[in-house]
């Protein structure tokens, strides 16, 4: 099965999740809040309660409409890569990389996303004075 897959966008490599796995990535608050510059560590707190991811990538097995299991997702896939959904903080699994120490990443299993957003609704619920796509920006790595 051939799936979008925006890990290398994001990332800048690739990182392909295996069976029922989906590979989530919460919003990095800002490096500086009004005049208040914000510590990693602080960031990576706030980062950490973040229940609003983007999905980047999903297994191959995600919301398989076949075998066991199928009448979960009889009405099609909770989501779609590219996506942003809601999670719960307990149960994500979190993925840091040596060579990106500002990055958090979460394996989930595809029947932990609560919830989906529009662009709009991720802005309202953010509260932050910048547009869907303005965030995404904000989350590729620069370098």
């Amino acid at each position: 099965m051939n799936r979008a897959n925006l890990t290398k966008e994001y990332l800048g490599f690739e990182v392909r999740p295996t069976g029922h796995l989906l590979l989530l990535m919460p919003i990095r608050p800002p490096e500086k809040v009004g005049s208040i510059f914000l510590s990693y560590d602080s960031q990576d707190s706030i980062q950490a309660q973040q229940e609003i991811c983007l999905v980047l990538a999903m297994g191959d097995n995600a919301y398989r409409q076949d075998g066991v299991g199928a009448e979960l997702f009889a009405n099609g896939p909770f989501c779609q890569v590219g996506d942003w959904v809601d999670t719960n903080q307990y149960e994500k699994h979190p993925k840091k990389w040596r060579h990106l120490p500002k990055l958090l990443c979460y394996y989930v299993n595809d029947t932990r996303v609560l919830g989906t957003y529009s662009d709009e609704d991720v802005e309202k619920a953010l509260g932050l004075k910048l547009t869907a796509d303005q965030i995404r920006e904000d989350m590729k790595q620069k370098g």
